[in-house]
């Protein structure tokens, strides 16, 4: 009897400090999703400048319309088409929707630096931090782009479209907390970021694997995924520039075709939004990868 009353009382404390522990990082992971944020708003200001526009809207095609667009690859960003928190074959963590970047949307009330620290910094119109939101790759956009970017969303027609609030279920708290996942929030940009030439070289398409977030599913070095990565597990794309010739590659990019034939699952990798990127793009990208070591 004492052993089964031993067992009995150190399960006990045993599930104790489970569900403490679990509280502990539910509230550590709502402090992270809810906490207020001092990051001064962006110094920019963007002039009444046309020239702009083209640039910002062929940047948005590529980084903004596959969540801010109803179709996922429109030109109007009046908010997004799927709730980021119902994952397809994974576990439900709440409601999180890309919003209305036209004027009709909470972008509207907030100035141009409002705006950029959201695009780099990952804070919200309210302080708080933005989920989802590729905030780590943004923080690398040159202050033009920046400017064409909040340049073309400024210039949308208005769309009266309201996307539901944000609402976290506990799971994802837990996510949080366990840094399994992060907020968006990022530190403040303080120096001016400088463009980069649009040219078919390495400088500026190790840009644009910044900007595009090539990282996030090819891992920290392009070099394949990390095991316990969240996102899509892309290969490496490194050895795969080494390998093929540039046609190759630039049909995996923006048509979807597989180098060894087939096609890629565009939910997997985004092919259609990457159908946007011009000719220099598309050769920049593959001239920095082919320069990388294998």
């Amino acid at each position: 009897m004492k052993v089964i009353a031993f067992v009995v009382r150190a399960l006990g404390i045993l599930v104790a400090a489970v569900v403490v522990l679990a509280a502990v990082l539910l509230v550590h992971g709502y402090g992270l999703a809810h906490k207020t944020l001092d990051n001064p708003p962006s110094s920019l200001r963007v002039a009444a400048d046309a020239s702009l526009i083209p640039r910002g809207a062929h940047l948005s095609k590529v980084v903004c319309a596959g969540c801010h667009s109803t179709s996922g690859s429109g030109d109007t960003l009046s908010g997004g088409h799927e709730n980021f928190f119902q994952i397809p074959d994974g576990p439900y963590l709440g409601v999180c929707w890309a919003p209305n970047l036209t004027p009709g949307g909470p972008l509207a009330k907030a100035s141009d630096g409002e705006v950029a620290r959201a695009i780099r910094e990952g804070v919200g119109f309210d302080h708080k931090p933005l989920i989802v939101m590729p905030s780590p790759n943004f923080r690398h956009m040159s202050d033009r782009d920046l400017a064409a970017v909040v340049a073309f969303v400024r210039a949308q027609p208005t769309v009266d479209a309201a996307t539901p609030a944000r609402n976290l279920n506990l799971l994802a708290y837990l996510i949080l907390g366990l840094h399994q996942a992060e907020t968006s929030a990022q530190l403040p940009v303080t120096t001016p970021v400088p463009a980069v030439p649009e040219s078919a070289n390495a400088a500026y398409g190790e840009y644009l694997a910044q900007v595009v977030g090539c990282a996030d599913c090819h891992g920290p070095t392009l070099h394949g995924a990390t095991p316990n990565q969240l996102a899509p597990k892309g290969p490496n794309i490194v050895q795969l520039a080494h390998q093929v010739p540039y046609d190759v590659f630039e049909q995996a990019v923006r048509v979807g075709v597989k180098p060894a034939g087939g096609a890629l699952n565009p939910t997997l990798m985004p092919w259609t939004t990457y159908a946007n990127l011009e000719d220099v793009e598309v050769r920049a990208l593959y001239e920095y990868l082919k320069g990388l070591p294998l």
